[in-house]
């Protein structure tokens, strides 16, 4: 089946898309079909190898070569680029790590840009090459009906639209509005020969008109809605978070660009790619223990056969090896003996036990086979040898043990000798936490760094960021970690209290959310507390009435938090503490000066002694500690 990149134009132009080792994938151009010239244009090739790239950068798969040779053959059969009719190729040699790209253009009828998607094929040949054309070495691709979890491609086939508007600038979007953009179409109409809306594994995790791969769940917060009917592309407006409408959703404005975003590199990885910065989704081929439905102890395996052929062999048959065959394919067991248990004129009847201790094979070789003796390996009780006889036709039943996916899982640790935050205010820290790879693959993408004050041990939108680091491209092997430190100074909080230190790392494609944030510790902090407080600085000892004096007052910083301001002193004469009504005498201003926590700064003013027996000085205007706002100094 293919998918058509359609033509829609109201309002602003918009044009309907269509119903590795680094740079692993490789796709292998094929232009012999195009023969309306539309890209003998250099201009043309290099844009669709552009937008080949760019996916195939991003694709680490292994795909197996496909050699056509000895009783194994195959044919492409797929509608051509060039004309829309079903066409053959007999099958090519296929390189490892490569997929075919036939593409031509045409004048497409309606409103299509691009038709796209993978070839077909018909084959001939042993299982294993069936195996070969179906998943080449993707387990997932060969699964039965309805279970598939991987696709691998052989080829594709694409159409261009050569009466279209194009612009071929692979560097910038189109700047006229009037223009498609041809590297958009490409990316799109290659993701469908990928296998988005097409491949088994994509149609396998459509539920109620909704995508829901693992992957594209965590990127888009929830199953992702699909066309309707077809489920051939995301539905019409999907956002990939942060990038804009997802490319595979079924509109492109003209005059833009839309190439793949997350949310469409994480539906690839969830139909079976291996996409940079995602889970794998390879895995080991599942472990295959021979068993029969039958008792099986002490290593051994009990298998009835009943042989059909008269071989003229009576009693008790000796052999040494037993050898299930599929087509080329050998499993050779030991065999401990073979019983003959029952009899006829042309039939008989045994029982064979075979050892298999700690023997596995993989799934590449698990199937039906027909069960032999090995040639030369069975003597009659005389002793005289045979050829290789047929025990009969036997079915291998197979118990499958598949082992867990790899898995990313990125954790925030600590790193030895813990971390110091200095309970002053504006106080400069560096502070230290490591993030570590806990999952069984390497992560290999960008993931967000935090350091937050928080009243609890869980980071929220409330807590105080004390650092953040976005996009940090990250490398881990399994069970390694990196170092990472931040420089802070400590904040005045909002309220006094216990705060922990919390650091978080997190990434999209992390699988375990539950160790992103870790408490480095707890600290006593307070929140802002400004205070000054005035004296009389060394006084003299007497002050005679009438006679003009110089007075030295003394502003010092008691508060958690240097000061940066101007203040003013006034100065009274008063017959007491409480008097109600003090003469004011004079008023003496401080420029705005730093005054550090524990310093302090000095004014003087100069009066007549009156002949009240008390000066008063106070702070104006007060703060939050008046107590401390005014001093008096008695004096005869």
């Amino acid at each position: 089946m293919i998918r058509k990149l359609t033509r829609k134009t109201s309002g602003p132009a918009v044009q309907p898309l269509e119903a590795r080792r680094l740079l692993t994938v490789a796709f292998q151009i094929d232009y012999s079909l195009d023969t309306s010239g539309f890209f003998s244009v250099q201009s043309h090739r290099d844009a669709l190898s552009y937008a080949a790239s760019q996916i195939g950068s991003q694709l680490n798969d292994h795909l197996l070569a496909v050699p056509a040779s000895g009783g194994n053959s195959y044919s492409l059969v797929f509608d051509s680029p060039a004309t829309g009719q079903s066409i053959t190729r007999i099958g090519p040699n296929i390189a490892a790590d490569t997929i075919l790209l036939y593409v031509a253009a045409r004048d497409v009828s309606g409103a299509e840009l691009g038709i796209g998607g993978p070839t077909g094929y018909s084959a001939s040949g042993s299982q294993s090459f069936f195996d070969l054309l179906q998943g080449r070495g993707q387990i997932g691709a060969t699964l039965a009906t309805g279970k598939q979890t991987d696709t691998a491609p052989l080829a594709g086939a694409i159409t261009f639209d050569s009466m279209a508007n194009w612009s071929f600038d692979t560097a910038s979007p189109p700047t006229n509005s009037s223009l498609n953009d041809f590297v958009s179409v490409a990316q799109h109409e290659i993701t469908h020969a990928l296998g988005i809306g097409l491949a088994d594994s994509w149609k396998n995790l459509i539920v109620n008109q909704t995508f829901n791969g693992t992957q594209a769940k965590a990127v888009y917060g929830g199953p992702v809605p699909v066309q309707p009917v077809t489920a051939g592309h995301f539905a019409a407006g999907t956002i990939s978070p942060g990038q804009g409408e997802a490319a595979m959703a079924p509109s492109l404005t003209q005059g833009t660009r839309k190439v793949l975003t997350q949310l469409d590199f994480a539906a690839l990885n969830d139909i079976g790619w291996e996409v940079s910065g995602f889970a794998s989704t390879d895995t080991t081929p599942p472990i295959i223990t021979l068993v029969d439905g039958a008792a099986q102890s002490n290593g051994t395996i009990v298998i009835n056969i009943t042989a059909t052929d008269n071989v003229g062999l009576t009693g008790d048959i000796l052999a040494t090896q037993l050898v299930f065959n599929r087509d080329t394919d050998a499993l050779a067991f030991n065999v401990t003996s073979i019983k003959q248990t029952a009899s006829t004129t042309t039939t008989r009847s045994y029982a064979v036990t075979v050892a298999i201790p700690n023997q596995t094979i993989s799934a590449a070789t698990a199937g039906d086979y027909h069960l032999r003796v090995a040639a030369n390996a069975i003597a009659d009780p005389a002793g005289n040898q045979s050829a290789a006889t047929s025990l009969g036709k036997f079915t291998l039943t197979a118990q499958v043990v598949t082992p867990p996916p790899p898995t990313v899982d990125l954790a925030a640790a600590a790193i030895s000798g813990g971390n110091k935050l200095s309970t002053k205010i504006g106080a400069k820290n560096t502070l230290k936490f490591s993030v570590k790879s806990l999952g069984t693959a390497t992560f290999v993408s960008t993931a967000n760094l935090s350091l937050v004050l928080s009243l609890d041990t869980t980071a929220s939108s409330g807590d105080i960021t004390l650092g953040k680091s976005s996009g940090v491209k990250l490398n881990l092997k399994p069970n390694s970690s990196i170092p990472f430190s931040f420089t802070a100074l400590t904040p005045a909080v909002p309220v006094d209290g216990t705060y922990h230190l919390l650091a978080t790392v997190t990434a999209i494609a992390d699988t375990n959310r539950s160790n992103n944030t870790l408490d480095l510790g707890t600290f006593n902090l307070q929140k802002s507390k400004p205070d000054l407080a005035v004296t009389f600085y060394k006084p003299p000892g007497k002050l005679p009435a009438s006679r003009t004096v110089t007075l030295t007052l003394r502003l010092t910083n008691t508060g958690n938090i240097d000061l940066n301001q101007a203040a003013t002193v006034k100065l009274f004469a008063a017959t007491s503490i409480n008097d109600k009504a003090p003469k004011a005498l004079k008023t003496v201003t401080l420029p705005k000066t730093a005054i550090l926590r524990g310093k302090f700064a000095t004014v003087q003013v100069t009066v007549t002694v009156p002949k009240n027996r008390i000066f008063i000085a106070r702070l104006t205007p007060t703060d939050a500690n008046a107590a401390n706002n005014a001093a008096s100094l008695s004096f005869t």
